[in-house]
């Protein structure tokens, strides 16, 4: 019996050293003036003209991650950055006037003159698209454009609010 408690003790220990170490779901809040100086970069150059609404520092297998909410143009936004100040991830609402031309000519075309409702800038990596949402007959369709203004996916039935599938 002693030597089972003994065996539950230290793999306990054990847990909880592993947990500790790897940082496994600890987040802990920042301003912009104490994240490091590749971070601040980044931020300050994708959210210009917006507000830092929450910074929070991450651990992910071994490295740090930061998760930035913003609001930009009265819009909700998200971006994650590694340490080295490079995007993984982000998430942000724009308007026509703000994108490349090549992806305004895209949704020119593919919108036919209809209605656009949303368009959100999504970066993986160096990876960009745009998700466009808009109404054209009184249905509701949504595109996907590539950074460069190719045609990623077409979406020519209507589809709902909650259709949130990239």
């Amino acid at each position: 019996m002693k030597s089972v408690i003994k065996t539950a003790a230290a793999s306990l220990i054990i847990l909880t050293v592993v947990i500790s170490i790897s940082g496994c779901g600890r987040s802990v809040k920042k301003t912009i003036d104490e994240v490091p100086a590749a971070v601040r970069v980044t931020i300050e150059n994708t959210i210009a003209g917006g507000e830092i609404k929450e910074i929070e520092q991450k651990q992910h297998k071994g490295e740090f991650i930061y998760e930035v909410k913003y609001l930009k143009d009265g819009n909700n936004n998200e971006l994650k950055i590694a340490e080295n100040g490079n995007i993984i991830k982000l998430e942000e609402i724009t308007t026509l006037d703000k994108l490349p031309a090549a992806v305004k000519a895209t949704i020119r075309k593919e919108a036919n003159n209809g209605e656009i409702t949303k368009i959100e800038k999504k970066q993986y990596g160096d990876k960009i698209y745009y998700k466009v949402k808009y109404v054209i007959d009184n249905n509701k369709k949504k595109i996907k454009i590539a950074g460069d203004g190719s045609l990623i996916t077409s979406d020519k039935t209507d589809y709902y609010e909650d259709d949130e599938t990239d």
